[in-house]
């Protein structure tokens, strides 16, 4: 039945390349809204959610039509067909592929169950009718389950500390492209990892809301703009020339406090690839001579690792800790790093996003 899904949407994403062309398509049945044929306003939740956000909520959707095909090139489009999303109904039905009216209870209970628990571990965190209310996705998908059978790797869905793998590929908490985005609402993943998928939920959906309007013109230019020079940059070569370390001397860590005082934090994920910040050992000092025990650095920076790529990386790695890090941990930041975190927390409450609410460890920069 999935290879069958599999090969409708890649030959229905063919036919729309055939008709339109790679670079200027347009989506077949474009004034078709399909989150208002498909919504269940008899839900409260939903009804909300569509009132005070303008966000549809569909936990019932044709895979093809809400996600697949997203009026981008034919690469794409199989791309996304390669994205198995199968509907909670996909669990109450029989082995003919029928849904038996017997099931109907058990799965109107799921359903509840499941929209319960996206509305309490994500969308109460949003005020109604607030900016950030304007700004959310109008179509967001409940999913049995999301498997990707390629890598349709976007840089938030392997960001944040409670990511479920360093790929997009394989299982995945939630998945998006420029039609919508998919929340995986699996129980036994939910009851296995309930605080990773709510910490990675709320992560990378507030990330994509920043990136679907650019929203990063709006942070303030105290967050970013002495250290603007540095993104990007080998850290070696700015550690060397600002604390007078010729080429004669052995570096092979990056001074943690240095790093921190140029206003970046460390962000597990946002460094070294995919593999992220692990342990530095440290054998030898500046002079080469050998150091015995040797140190060891817990999330330690190579010379050869490069500052964050700009200023989107930059926020986020910030918003990655302040969801993650407890109170001891964001109390012992330098001064800086929680000036800079309050910058953000006063941004995003501003905007009607309470990522207090969401970490109350938070509350720690507020005394």
């Amino acid at each position: 039945m999935k290879k069958i899904c599999l090969l409708y949407g890649v030959l229905l994403s063919t036919v729309f390349v055939a008709c339109q062309g790679e670079e200027d398509l347009t989506a077949s049945l474009k004034d078709v809204d399909r989150v208002a044929t498909q919504i269940d306003l008899s839900k409260p939740i939903v009804k909300d959610l569509k009132d005070n956000f303008n966000l549809g909520l569909l936990y019932e959707y044709n895979a093809t039509l809400d996600f697949v095909y997203s009026a981008e090139t034919a690469a794409a489009a199989t791309k996304w067909a390669a994205v198995e999303i199968p509907q909670i109904k996909s669990n109450f039905l029989d082995a003919n592929g029928n849904f038996p009216a017997e099931n109907t209870a058990a799965y109107q209970t799921r359903v509840d169950a499941a929209l319960t628990f996206v509305n309490e571990s994500l969308f109460k965190y949003f005020k109604p009718n607030s900016f950030i209310a304007s700004k959310m996705p109008y179509k967001v998908l409940l999913s049995e389950s999301i498997y990707a059978g390629q890598d349709v790797l976007q840089e938030p869905i392997s960001e944040s500390d409670s990511r479920i793998s360093s790929t997009g590929q394989f299982d995945l908490y939630s998945v998006y492209n420029r039609h919508s985005i998919v929340i995986n609402v699996n129980e036994d993943i939910i009851n296995a990892t309930t605080n990773k998928v709510k910490n990675d939920n709320f992560y990378v959906f507030l990330s994509r809301i920043m990136d679907m309007h650019n929203l990063y013109d709006l942070v303030p230019k105290e967050f970013y703009e002495e250290k603007a020079p540095y993104y990007g940059q080998i850290m070696e070569t700015s550690y060397r020339a600002e604390l007078n370390k010729g080429p004669e001397k052995t570096i092979q860590i990056i001074d943690k406090n240095w790093f921190f005082s140029k206003g970046f934090i460390d962000a597990k994920y946002f460094f070294n690839g995919r593999i992220g910040l692990g342990t530095v050992t440290v054998n030898k000092d500046e002079l080469g001579n050998t150091i015995s025990p040797a140190l060891k650095y817990d999330k330690g920076l190579r010379p050869t690792y490069s500052f964050v790529s700009g200023l989107k990386k930059d926020v986020r790695s910030y918003l990655n800790e302040m969801i993650h890090r407890n109170a001891t941990e964001i109390n012992a930041f330098p001064a800086v790093t929680k000036n800079n975190m309050r910058l953000l927390i006063n941004m995003f409450q501003g905007w009607g996003g309470d990522i207090v609410a969401f970490n109350p460890a938070l509350q720690v920069l507020m005394n």
